[in-house]
């Protein structure tokens, strides 16, 4: 038998969970792999030996096996172009490092510790997309899928469910029935049921639903087993409260046409803070921001720290809720807007930047949305009672480790064995130096200290220590991004302390459940004169 026909048997074995026969012929094949004399043949049966090895390790949790398929891929990537095929060598790596992850990642998350394991995972999954996206050869839509579904996995692990759930959408953009993509958004969902206020009749009904739907698909058999357990689940809870019907969340009327641009964008990039803007076959569209803690639990003779944490949670809601106005704002002609450039005198550098109120508002959604980072720092700083940091030492990014260069909380933040804290530390090592999404801070940085030049036809190389310059279009994606990020950095916000003043019991101390009041929009300020616009 030759050896790419050992593989492809292996596979089959595999697939059937024959694990014996699969691992024997997989064996076989490693021993026979240094006797191929032709590069292009050893390359592709080793990329297929790593790959299996490390689904076969999986499997069986079989750490050893995982590490060697692993090592067999990291030598093609780091051999390998950044073409089309390193694409799934990318994949294949970071399956490797998810795997491995996966093995430990139990005991890390109870002591709060990220490893480099579930690290080097993440960032090969993205460099696997970011490649496809400047792959000048075609990308299987099918493997573009798989990575989106597997870098949802990825992050749901460390609980950046909201997150996830973008990326699974982002897999069925690719193939509508796709069972795991179906299945991984049901498991998520009813995950988020329980947690997220508001919103749990309808993301139990349309978790069923989706198990429903992957149930039908060719899916893998261990994947088929964990859907059907966790359908029989939601199916269980929903035939016991038969009355289960769709939170009656009613959306007002708009307004205006602003009102009505504003919340088209919103849905079109998910900027409201909800964990998914639309559900369900019917697309159930929820406009607004509906979440917010549901109640603060504390000793009858403390309650001035509840009024103070209710206040310091509605200024982070409102600095998003701003910002996202900034940035809507500076994609919508206004005669308001007009009004500001009117009598102002400029002059043209020839360089096509571009100078008015517009590109203003934009730059300030920038600021707003990443100065908003430190204010989540400060409220956790407080509620989880940092005392060794000052508050004017307190940043998103630097508050959940005492060393810099670990990658483990805190023991204030570790202690409390929140899921949700440690979906905000992980979004914190993203931003960080050298993080993926550094570049935002870099211009953010910019806007605040020194000058960011805006382009509307061309981005000159000129770079300074004073001046950094972009088009407009890619600081509008920029700002997109920064914004996503901090919609899902409220929502984990909110979600870890609705989880933790469920756990909240001293039978040595009376407790009173406060119960929380909307504020009234017709009982505040408002300017005396104004236009409906």
């Amino acid at each position: 038998m030759k050896i790419h026909e050992k593989l492809e048997k292996s596979r089959n074995y595999f697939n059937q969970e024959n694990i014996p026969k699969s691992k024997k012929l997989l064996l076989e094949v490693e021993n026979e792999l240094q006797e191929i004399v032709t590069s292009v043949y050893h390359s592709q049966i080793q990329a297929n030996l790593g790959c299996l090895m490390i689904d076969l390790g999986a499997f069986t949790r079989d750490k050893e096996l995982i590490t060697r398929g692993k090592i067999y891929t990291e030598d093609l990537v780091k051999k390998g172009p950044e073409d089309g095929i390193s694409v799934g060598q990318y994949y294949n790596l970071a399956n490797g490092y998810i795997a491995l992850w996966n093995l430990e990642s139990k005991e890390n998350l109870k002591n709060g510790k990220i490893n480099e394991n579930y690290l080097n995972a993440k960032k090969y999954f993205r460099i696997a997309l970011d490649l496809a996206k400047k792959s000048t050869h075609p990308i299987d839509p099918k493997l573009l899928a798989q990575i989106n579904i597997n870098l949802g996995n990825c992050l749901c692990s460390v609980g950046r469910d909201v997150e996830a759930l973008s990326f699974y959408d982002q897999a069925l953009k690719f193939d509508k029935s796709l069972g795991m993509a179906l299945g991984n958004k049901a498991i998520t969902l009813q995950y988020l049921s329980f947690l997220a206020s508001g919103h749990t009749h309808l993301f139990l009904l349309e978790s069923r639903r989706l198990y429903e739907e992957a149930l039908k698909k060719p899916i893998p058999e261990d994947a088929r087993r964990t859907f059907q357990k966790g359908y029989d689940t939601v199916n269980s809870f929903i035939q016991r409260h038969q009355s289960l019907v769709l939170e009656n969340h009613i959306n007002s009327e708009p307004i205006s046409r602003f009102h009505q641009f504003s919340r088209d964008f919103c849905i079109k990039y998910q900027l409201y803070l909800t964990p998914t803007t639309f559900i369900g076959k019917e697309s159930v569209l929820v406009y607004g921001d509906p979440m917010f803690i549901s109640s603060m639990i504390e000793s009858l003779d403390n309650e001035y720290i509840v009024n103070r944490h209710i206040t310091f949670l509605n200024q982070i809601k409102q600095d998003f809720v701003l910002a996202r106005y900034f940035l809507i704002q500076s994609n919508y002609q206004s005669t308001v807007v007009d009004t500001i450039d009117q009598d102002v005198i400029l002059y043209d550098p020839l360089d096509y930047s571009i100078y008015n109120a517009y590109v203003q508002l934009l730059m300030l959604s920038l600021k707003s949305t990443m100065d908003t980072f430190d204010k989540i720092a400060q409220f956790l700083r407080e509620y989880c009672a940092v005392n060794n940091i000052s508050a004017k030492k307190t940043y998103f990014r630097t508050i959940w480790t005492k060393d810099r260069s670990q990658n483990m909380m805190r023991s204030e933040f570790s202690s409390r064995k929140n899921k949700f804290l440690l979906a905000l530390f992980d979004l914190s090592l993203d931003l960080q130096k050298n993080g993926y999404y550094q570049y935002i801070y870099e211009r953010r940085n910019a806007i605040t200290h020194r000058f960011l030049i805006v382009h509307e036809m061309m981005t000159p190389n000129e770079q300074t220590n004073v001046t950094s310059r972009i088009s407009r279009e890619d600081l509008f994606k920029i700002s997109i991004t920064a914004l996503q990020l901090l919609r899902a950095v409220v929502i984990y916000l909110i979600l870890f302390v609705d989880s933790e003043e469920k756990k909240k019991h001293d039978p040595n101390k009376r407790y009173g459940q406060l119960p929380l009041t909307r504020v009234l929009r017709d009982y505040q300020w408002r300017p005396l004169d104004g236009d409906n616009n």
